[in-house]
């Protein structure tokens, strides 16, 4: 472990490992490579540690725990696009255990942490001046990278237009939370679900968080939607899958970061949620019977804070005060694979 100095590093490579307490600034990193593994040691107050450049080849990576990392890059050229693939890289499928930018903080804490990064030249991050870069652990949502998720981060998703506009090449700063290149209804949907936004909580309790009865209620006889969901607090997400392309989008109430496809309905709130009773509008063709909801449909929801969408299954209604012709579709018991066909 090395501390509180100025260093030159040539490489680390090899299986070679390097322990560095943040606050200390690296004059220059040469690479790390082959298994090479950097870990800026954990703390109980996050430090910043700060680099004149960085190269990290094969299955090297760095560690940023909970700690900063800032590159000086001067008049040099932008390191932005390499930092985002080495986070890509370093993500895995959302362990954070794969080569590139780590942290094994944000591991640990997936429902409400990630790693933000940002370019000084882009004038967001307070402080970061042209010429500098910076990779931190953040809250999901967090695009300003200021340490909360509100109403500036909404705004400054919106104001800088790639939602939904068909580009590839998106930071984070753009909304780009899923480290994919695109800013879309699933950013906004990690957001939603960290519940994060404007109060930075964790993650709930399963009990908090699993209502005794959920349901979406379809009636036949107009084609309109509606969700049963008395007592429920905090639903964030609703989202609709048809396989047969059956949704007349024109008939959404659905509004703000949207998906209204005729093969998919999905609306993400933030700093709102959907009041028992919601009326999505008449989306599905009448006379629908359960088979047809059945073979059609797959319907998620989402609740701010669980960190996952919950699948539903289709079902008669069979409650009192219901209508026969009208199906409900209730919570099931496993999270993210069952759908209505199954």
């Amino acid at each position: 472990m090395i501390s509180g100095s100025t260093l030159n590093l040539t490489s680390i490579s090899n299986s070679g490992s390097l322990t560095l307490v943040a606050d200390n600034h690296v004059q220059s990193l040469g690479s790390i490579t082959n298994t090479g593994r950097l870990l800026l040691s954990p703390g109980i107050q996050p430090g910043t540690a700060t680099i004149t450049s960085l190269a990290i080849a094969g299955s090297g990576s760095v560690d940023l725990a909970n700690n900063t990392l800032v590159v000086n890059y001067g008049a040099n050229s932008s390191p932005i696009g390499s930092l985002s693939a080495w986070i890509r890289s370093g993500q895995h499928g959302g362990t954070w255990n794969g080569t590139g930018l780590t942290s094994s903080f944000v591991a640990a804490n997936r429902v409400k942490y990630n790693v933000g990064y940002a370019d000084g030249a882009d004038g967001v991050v307070n402080g970061l001046a042209p010429g500098q870069a910076l990779v931190q652990p953040a809250l999901t949502g967090d695009v300003n990278l200021d340490g909360s998720v509100n109403q500036a981060d909404q705004s400054q998703i919106a104001g800088r237009g790639h939602f939904k506009d068909g580009t590839t090449n998106n930071n984070w700063i753009d909304g780009d939370v899923n480290h994919d290149g695109i800013v879309d209804i699933a950013d906004i949907r990690a957001i939603t679900l960290s519940g994060n936004y404007s109060q930075g909580a964790g993650p709930r309790s399963a009990a908090s968080i699993a209502p005794a009865v959920l349901r979406y209620i379809y009636d036949d006889k107009t084609g309109d939607i509606k969700i049963d969901a008395p007592g429920i607090a905090a639903i964030g997400d609703l989202h609709l899958i048809s396989a047969a392309g059956s949704f007349i989008v024109g008939n959404s109430t659905f509004s703000g970061f949207v998906t209204k496809t005729p093969n998919e309905l999905e609306n993400a709130l933030l700093g709102s949620s959907f009041a028992d009773g919601y009326d999505l509008g008449q989306v599905l063709p009448p006379g629908m019977d359960l088979a047809a909801v059945q073979a059609d449909l797959t319907l998620f929801y989402g609740i701010s804070g669980s960190g996952v969408e919950t699948a539903w299954f289709c079902s008669d209604a069979g409650v009192a005060g219901q209508l026969p012709e009208r199906i409900a579709c209730s919570k099931a018991l496993i999270a993210n694979s069952k759908s209505c066909r199954e």
